[in-house]
Protein backbone atom coordinates (compact mmCIF):
# COMPACT_ATOMS: atom_id res chain seq x y z
CA UNK A 1 0.00 0.00 0.00
CA UNK A 2 2.90 2.42 0.58
CA UNK A 3 3.66 4.79 3.52
CA UNK A 4 1.31 7.47 3.00
CA UNK A 5 -1.71 4.85 2.14
CA UNK A 6 -0.50 2.93 5.60
CA UNK A 7 -0.95 6.51 7.27
CA UNK A 8 -3.87 7.49 5.65
CA UNK A 9 -5.29 4.09 6.90
CA UNK A 10 -3.93 4.26 10.28
CA UNK A 11 -5.67 7.65 10.42
CA UNK A 12 -9.24 6.55 9.47
CA UNK A 13 -9.13 3.65 11.47
CA UNK A 14 -9.15 5.81 14.36
CA UNK A 15 -12.19 7.93 13.47
CA UNK A 16 -13.76 4.69 11.54
CA UNK A 17 -14.23 1.27 12.67
CA UNK A 18 -15.85 -1.41 10.66
CA UNK A 19 -17.97 -4.65 12.22
CA UNK A 20 -15.36 -7.76 11.78
CA UNK A 21 -15.70 -9.19 8.30
CA UNK A 22 -15.62 -13.35 9.79
CA UNK A 23 -16.48 -15.68 6.95
CA UNK A 24 -17.83 -14.84 3.75
CA UNK A 25 -19.80 -16.92 1.10
CA UNK A 26 -17.63 -18.31 -1.82
CA UNK A 27 -17.08 -16.28 -4.72
CA UNK A 28 -15.63 -16.23 -8.13
CA UNK A 29 -16.07 -14.61 -11.38
CA UNK A 30 -19.43 -15.59 -13.58
CA UNK A 31 -19.59 -15.28 -17.39
CA UNK A 32 -23.28 -13.48 -17.90
CA UNK A 33 -23.91 -14.65 -21.46
CA UNK A 34 -22.31 -11.71 -23.80
CA UNK A 35 -22.84 -8.85 -21.03
CA UNK A 36 -19.86 -9.87 -19.31
CA UNK A 37 -18.16 -11.00 -16.39
CA UNK A 38 -19.00 -9.88 -12.69
CA UNK A 39 -17.99 -11.39 -9.29
CA UNK A 40 -20.70 -12.98 -7.52
CA UNK A 41 -21.35 -14.93 -3.91
CA UNK A 42 -23.52 -17.19 -3.13
CA UNK A 43 -23.96 -18.69 0.22
CA UNK A 44 -26.35 -21.71 -1.01
CA UNK A 45 -28.97 -23.52 0.10
CA UNK A 46 -30.05 -22.29 3.87
CA UNK A 47 -29.48 -24.77 6.36
CA UNK A 48 -32.27 -23.41 8.68
CA UNK A 49 -36.04 -24.66 8.60
CA UNK A 50 -37.28 -22.60 5.21
CA UNK A 51 -35.70 -24.38 2.14
CA UNK A 52 -38.51 -22.81 0.22
CA UNK A 53 -37.90 -19.65 0.96
CA UNK A 54 -36.88 -17.71 -2.47
CA UNK A 55 -33.01 -16.80 -2.71
CA UNK A 56 -32.10 -12.96 -2.08
CA UNK A 57 -30.79 -10.64 -4.22
CA UNK A 58 -28.52 -8.13 -2.54
CA UNK A 59 -27.71 -4.86 -4.52
CA UNK A 60 -25.05 -2.92 -3.27
CA UNK A 61 -24.54 1.19 -2.95
CA UNK A 62 -22.85 3.57 -4.93
CA UNK A 63 -18.82 3.32 -5.12
CA UNK A 64 -19.22 0.17 -2.65
CA UNK A 65 -18.95 -3.81 -3.87
CA UNK A 66 -21.76 -6.55 -3.50
CA UNK A 67 -19.94 -7.56 -0.22
CA UNK A 68 -18.43 -4.55 1.45
CA UNK A 69 -22.07 -3.31 1.39
CA UNK A 70 -23.76 -6.12 3.23
CA UNK A 71 -20.92 -8.11 4.81
CA UNK A 72 -22.27 -7.37 8.12
CA UNK A 73 -26.14 -9.10 7.52
CA UNK A 74 -24.86 -12.29 5.34
CA UNK A 75 -24.12 -14.71 8.41
CA UNK A 76 -27.88 -13.52 9.63
CA UNK A 77 -29.67 -13.55 6.25
CA UNK A 78 -27.64 -16.76 4.96
CA UNK A 79 -29.35 -18.90 8.07
CA UNK A 80 -32.18 -18.52 6.72
CA UNK A 81 -32.34 -17.74 2.88
CA UNK A 82 -29.83 -18.51 0.06
CA UNK A 83 -27.97 -14.72 -0.37
CA UNK A 84 -26.57 -14.05 -3.54
CA UNK A 85 -23.94 -10.73 -3.91
CA UNK A 86 -22.40 -9.18 -6.89
CA UNK A 87 -20.52 -6.14 -8.06
CA UNK A 88 -22.77 -3.96 -10.47
CA UNK A 89 -21.60 -2.27 -13.51
CA UNK A 90 -17.68 -0.22 -13.15
CA UNK A 91 -17.84 -1.17 -9.49
CA UNK A 92 -15.10 -3.50 -7.86
CA UNK A 93 -14.83 -6.60 -10.13
CA UNK A 94 -18.11 -6.28 -11.99
CA UNK A 95 -18.93 -5.65 -15.76
CA UNK A 96 -16.82 -2.69 -17.92
CA UNK A 97 -19.10 -1.26 -20.39
CA UNK A 98 -19.04 1.59 -22.58
CA UNK A 99 -22.13 3.37 -20.91
CA UNK A 100 -23.47 2.84 -17.39
CA UNK A 101 -27.20 2.96 -17.18
CA UNK A 102 -29.45 1.93 -14.55
CA UNK A 103 -31.69 -0.15 -16.82
CA UNK A 104 -29.10 -2.53 -17.92
CA UNK A 105 -28.04 -2.82 -14.14
CA UNK A 106 -31.44 -4.06 -13.76
CA UNK A 107 -30.74 -6.43 -16.85
CA UNK A 108 -27.52 -7.83 -15.38
CA UNK A 109 -29.18 -8.56 -12.04
CA UNK A 110 -31.86 -10.94 -13.83
CA UNK A 111 -28.77 -12.41 -16.24
CA UNK A 112 -27.28 -13.46 -12.87
CA UNK A 113 -30.24 -15.24 -11.57
CA UNK A 114 -29.98 -17.49 -14.66
CA UNK A 115 -26.19 -17.66 -14.49
CA UNK A 116 -27.55 -19.31 -11.04
CA UNK A 117 -30.53 -21.04 -11.96
CA UNK A 118 -32.74 -19.23 -10.48
CA UNK A 119 -36.04 -18.23 -11.36
CA UNK A 120 -37.68 -16.40 -8.80
CA UNK A 121 -36.14 -14.65 -6.13
CA UNK A 122 -36.30 -11.40 -3.63
CA UNK A 123 -34.39 -8.36 -4.45
CA UNK A 124 -32.70 -6.34 -1.92
CA UNK A 125 -31.45 -3.02 -2.90
CA UNK A 126 -29.44 -0.16 -0.46
CA UNK A 127 -29.27 3.47 -2.12
CA UNK A 128 -28.10 2.97 -5.90
CA UNK A 129 -29.03 -0.96 -5.07
CA UNK A 130 -32.26 0.64 -4.30
CA UNK A 131 -33.00 2.58 -7.15
CA UNK A 132 -31.81 -0.69 -9.46
CA UNK A 133 -34.14 -2.67 -7.53
CA UNK A 134 -37.05 -1.48 -8.48
CA UNK A 135 -36.26 -1.42 -12.04
CA UNK A 136 -35.92 -5.12 -11.87
CA UNK A 137 -39.43 -5.44 -10.82
CA UNK A 138 -40.83 -2.99 -13.10
CA UNK A 139 -38.49 -4.64 -15.94
CA UNK A 140 -39.23 -8.40 -15.00
CA UNK A 141 -42.32 -8.57 -13.06
CA UNK A 142 -42.58 -12.35 -13.26
CA UNK A 143 -39.37 -13.20 -11.62
CA UNK A 144 -40.00 -11.00 -8.37
CA UNK A 145 -40.95 -12.50 -5.79
CA UNK A 146 -40.51 -9.64 -3.28
CA UNK A 147 -39.17 -6.39 -2.77
CA UNK A 148 -37.11 -4.90 -0.46
CA UNK A 149 -35.53 -1.12 -0.51
CA UNK A 150 -33.43 0.54 1.55
CA UNK A 151 -31.97 4.20 1.65
CA UNK A 152 -34.39 5.24 -0.85
CA UNK A 153 -36.43 7.59 -3.24
CA UNK A 154 -38.50 6.80 -6.36
CA UNK A 155 -38.04 10.36 -7.70
CA UNK A 156 -35.49 13.04 -8.13
CA UNK A 157 -37.40 15.61 -9.14
CA UNK A 158 -39.63 18.11 -7.56
CA UNK A 159 -40.44 21.01 -9.75
CA UNK A 160 -41.40 21.12 -13.15
CA UNK A 161 -38.42 22.69 -14.08
CA UNK A 162 -35.86 20.50 -13.10
CA UNK A 163 -36.38 17.64 -15.52
CA UNK A 164 -34.48 19.70 -18.19
CA UNK A 165 -31.94 20.96 -16.23
CA UNK A 166 -31.28 17.29 -14.61
CA UNK A 167 -30.97 16.06 -18.12
CA UNK A 168 -28.47 18.99 -19.70
CA UNK A 169 -26.11 18.13 -16.56
CA UNK A 170 -26.62 14.21 -16.21
CA UNK A 171 -26.08 13.81 -20.21
CA UNK A 172 -22.57 16.09 -19.19
CA UNK A 173 -21.29 14.58 -16.27
CA UNK A 174 -21.93 11.03 -17.97
CA UNK A 175 -19.70 12.02 -20.91
CA UNK A 176 -17.07 13.30 -18.31
CA UNK A 177 -17.31 10.39 -16.46
CA UNK A 178 -17.08 7.32 -18.97
CA UNK A 179 -14.41 9.16 -20.78
CA UNK A 180 -12.30 8.68 -17.28
CA UNK A 181 -13.55 5.44 -16.24
CA UNK A 182 -12.10 4.22 -19.17
CA UNK A 183 -8.62 5.08 -18.17
CA UNK A 184 -9.33 4.91 -14.27
CA UNK A 185 -7.09 2.49 -12.02
CA UNK A 186 -8.86 0.06 -10.11
CA UNK A 187 -7.61 -1.59 -7.06
CA UNK A 188 -7.36 -5.26 -5.96
CA UNK A 189 -9.40 -6.94 -3.23
CA UNK A 190 -7.88 -8.49 -0.63
CA UNK A 191 -8.49 -12.15 0.44
CA UNK A 192 -6.95 -11.71 4.01
CA UNK A 193 -9.79 -10.87 6.13
CA UNK A 194 -8.47 -10.49 9.24
CA UNK A 195 -7.88 -6.96 9.16
CA UNK A 196 -11.46 -5.25 8.75
CA UNK A 197 -11.04 -1.95 7.90
CA UNK A 198 -7.80 -2.68 5.58
CA UNK A 199 -10.25 -5.31 3.75
CA UNK A 200 -13.05 -3.15 3.11
CA UNK A 201 -10.64 -0.37 2.56
CA UNK A 202 -9.51 -2.51 -0.57
CA UNK A 203 -12.90 -2.85 -1.40
CA UNK A 204 -14.02 0.44 -1.61
CA UNK A 205 -10.36 0.97 -3.67
CA UNK A 206 -11.97 -1.87 -6.67
CA UNK A 207 -14.15 0.32 -7.58
CA UNK A 208 -12.60 3.90 -9.66
CA UNK A 209 -12.97 6.88 -7.96
CA UNK A 210 -14.33 8.16 -11.94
Amino acid sequence: MGRIGNLGLALTTRLVTVPPVGSLPPGHMVDLSGRGTTFVTDSGAPRGDRPEAPPVFLLHALACTGVLTWYPSLPALSKRYRTITFDQRWHGRGIRSPHFDLDDLADDVVAVADACSVDRFVVAGYSMGSLVAQLVARRHPDRVAGLVLGASTMRFRRGAAEPLAARAVSARLRLMAERKLRGAPFGTPLADISDANRWALAQFRSTSTA
